[in-house]
């Protein structure tokens, strides 16, 4: 009688390890599920990563850098920007992004006079025009194309949800100059206050990537 007991309790303490075990496999995949639910979420609609390519935006940015993109975020005046790179050339139909600066906004003027950016705008019925402080810009000025050099920008008005783009890099950046403005659609994301991980920090470059 008290094997038949013994037994029978073995065989309860077996039937709820199994249940045990299938609700932890079982709330496992659920969050396993929310987790994955939730990057994808964040790296379709608020946030996803970058890797620098090209010397377009030296010294702020070197090749290899990771950024983090807020999606979210409207593009503003000196703002790093990733950019689609079909919008501001069709033939391109790889993956391919440019990263630039945000230098002209919609509905102003821009121009240039001896390398120095101009703007003009309108403010509370007032024409503001003012030259721009660019501490960031490295070297000449102007762009190097096929050895030589382009001239000032003319004056240019700047159409409704279109945006002007320049690299820091000036001599070396495909930007605004060359294939003009670019539509704010076109825009993919705002890099915040340089959210970068160096290229060096490999562990942590290989998890938001996955990110």
């Amino acid at each position: 009688m008290d094997n038949k007991i013994f037994v029978h309790e073995n065989l309860n303490d077996i039937e709820q390890k199994n249940r045990y075990f299938i609700s932890s496999v079982f709330n496992f995949f659920i969050v396993f599920c929310a987790v994955l639910a939730a990057i994808c979420f964040i790296r379709g609609y608020v946030f996803f990563s970058v890797v620098v390519e090209g010397s377009s935006m030296q010294d702020t940015l070197k090749q290899g850098d990771l950024l983090v993109v807020n999606r979210m975020e409207k593009p503003d005046r000196f703002d790093v920007v990733v950019i689609k790179s079909d919008t501001v050339d069709p033939s391109e139909t790889d993956e391919k992004m440019y990263i630039k600066r945000v230098i002209g906004l919609p509905g102003e003027e821009i121009w240039s006079e001896n390398g120095v950016v101009h703007i003009s705008y309108v403010e509370n019925g007032e024409t503001i025009e003012k030259a721009l402080n660019e501490s960031y810009v490295k070297g000449n000025t102007h762009v190097r194309v096929n050895g030589s050099y382009l001239k000032d920008i003319p004056r240019t008005k700047i159409e409704d949800g279109y945006y002007f783009v320049m690299g820091d890099n000036r001599e070396w950046s495909k930007d605004s100059r060359i294939f003009g403005q670019v539509p704010g659609s076109g825009i993919l994301g705002v890099v915040p206050e340089y959210v970068i991980i160096n290229k060096d920090s490999k562990v942590l470059q290989y998890f938001i990537k996955f990110v």
